[in-house]
């Protein structure tokens, strides 16, 4: 006999929706990481405005750079979900609990609804970064 009355599929699809509603109904946290990550990469490319990529200090200088906007994009992606986390902590543990659901189910659903948002937030980031730091597409 299974643990749960629901298959996996039924589990990861009521999770699924059950986060993107919880994302949807939190604008205010979504507009405020859209904000930071926006004002983060024009910050980031007023900084670097004008480098030059054409010596091995240059080029050194670009991974640096492109590695302090990944850290920081994954440090604002991280921090500012904490809270809404914290929030769903108590529902997930009496759930748990009631053994409603796979805790595999509840990360996976969380993991897969996040993507959609930081991918955009990366866009974000990058449109005013990108062109402002003088990358230019492959040639």
């Amino acid at each position: 006999a299974n643990k749960r009355a629901a298959t996996d599929m039924t589990q990861m699809t009521f999770l699924m929706k059950r986060f993107f509603t919880m994302y949807w109904r939190t604008a205010s946290y979504n507009v405020t990481r859209f904000s930071i990550a926006l004002i983060l990469g024009l910050l980031f490319g007023i900084t670097y405005v004008g480098a030059e990529y054409t010596s091995y200090t240059g080029i050194n200088s670009g991974l640096g750079m492109t590695f302090i906007t990944t850290g920081f994009l994954g440090f604002i992606s991280f921090s500012s979900v904490v809270p809404i986390s914290t929030e769903d902590r108590m529902p997930f543990y009496r759930e748990r609990a009631a053994q409603t659901y796979n805790a595999f189910w509840y990360f996976a659903a969380a993991t897969v609804v996040e993507v959609p948002y930081v991918f955009f937030m990366t866009l974000l980031l990058m449109a005013p970064f990108y062109p402002m730091v003088g990358f230019t597409g492959a040639n």
